[in-house]
């Protein structure tokens, strides 16, 4: 991965994120799962909710180490480095 795709992948979620703040629409939450799969979004979804990767493994039916590299995916599109600002995401996402 190049620094240019890493700050163009990062330029897309602050668009994102400051697109949900001021306007708020019932597609917001797209702009960010356009760029995760549905598994991604299920366990970013899971993980923002506070659940642990064992209870997120469990609760969708994947191995912990599934949940670890479907997490790592996911802070690597967003461009997050935890859970705090995945929560932030998700959240801004889900209310708009």
């Amino acid at each position: 991965m190049t620094i240019s795709s890493t700050a163009a992948r990062r330029a897309r979620v602050i668009v994102t994120r400051v697109g949900a703040l001021l306007s708020p629409s019932p597609t917001a939450r797209s702009g960010i799962a356009d760029l995760l799969t549905a598994r991604e979004w299920a366990v970013a979804s899971a993980a923002a909710s506070r659940a642990r990767n064992r209870e997120i493994a469990e609760s969708l039916g994947l191995s912990h180490r599934t949940v670890e590299n479907h997490l790592a995916a996911v802070y690597r599109e967003l461009g997050v480095s935890g859970r705090d600002e995945l929560r932030e995401v998700v959240t801004a996402a889900a209310t708009a």
